[in-house]
């Protein structure tokens, strides 16, 4: 959210943005998609907003709602099932605790850890949850959060960008450029790929690596709640957001490369 804010001040791009942001015609202009939003380039947002089937335990379905782009596919959040762009979806399911979240083809997504304070985010670990689609990029933006040194230059960017054709994925986590007062010197980078199949190969700066030296699976969607919710039948309930690869980088100077290559 932070680098979303540093690309809003950049070139205005807003952090919420409007349907039509990514694609444009009389639908979409129009007032039928003013109850969706997207937050950035990589996700869609269809809030439930009013009541439609709703049953006694909080249960409804969202009326509809319109996924962008008929050249790409989009991935449910919290189940990994796909849907092409371009169409519209009728009698979305919403339990109390889902709310309808789509993630587009070649989102990257870095993830830090939960906390209630940003001064608590440990930023030597940085989790980066991709999905992947075609060529994309993403800029992972930082400074001090607390002065304004980062308009005279204080400030560290790491450019990220995957790369899909049909056999295999390729990720690139750029040297970092800049540095601010505070800034982290080394960090491990754990990678989460989204896919729907297991791969032959996986390959980490050049070498590649032992089957044991990666994991491939469901992604279990980790829960948040209060003590006296622990028996709610949500609490209990295993929930996978779909499989997903996962490769735990060496922790390394945040200006050294590094690549990871997938063969499908």
């Amino acid at each position: 959210m932070y680098s979303l804010a540093f690309e809003a001040r950049t070139n205005g791009a807003p952090i919420g943005r409007p349907t039509f942001w990514l694609e444009s015609s009389d639908f979409t202009y129009g007032g039928s998609l003013n109850q969706q939003f997207l937050c950035g380039n990589s996700l869609l947002i269809a809030p439930i907003f009013e009541n439609y089937q709703l049953q006694v335990d909080g249960t409804d379905l969202r009326a509809s709602l319109y996924l962008l782009d008929a050249k790409t596919t989009w991935y449910d959040f919290f189940s990994g099932d796909a849907y092409e762009g371009g169409q519209t979806i009728s009698d979305f399911e919403a339990p109390l605790w889902k709310l309808p979240l789509f993630v587009k083809a070649g989102a990257i997504l870095p993830l830090a850890n939960a906390t209630e304070h940003p001064d608590e985010i440990d930023k030597s670990q940085v989790e980066l949850l991709i999905y992947p689609g075609g060529y994309s990029t993403f800029v992972l933006y930082e400074d001090d959060g607390k002065t304004t040194n980062y308009l005279h230059g204080e400030r560290q960017i790491t450019k990220i960008s995957q790369q899909t054709t049909l056999s295999t994925v390729k990720l690139i986590i750029a040297a970092a450029k800049g540095t601010f007062a505070g800034s982290t010197m080394s960090r491990q980078y754990n990678v989460s790929l989204f896919l729907a199949s297991e791969p032959t190969e996986v390959w980490v700066n050049g070498k590649r690596l032992a089957d044991a030296d990666y994991h491939y699976g469901p992604r279990m969607l980790e829960k948040f709640t209060m003590p006296s919710e622990e028996k709610s039948d949500f609490a209990q309930t295993e929930i996978s957001q779909g499989n997903f690869l996962v490769v735990s980088l060496k922790k390394v100077s945040v200006k050294m490369e590094q690549t990871i290559r997938v063969v499908l």
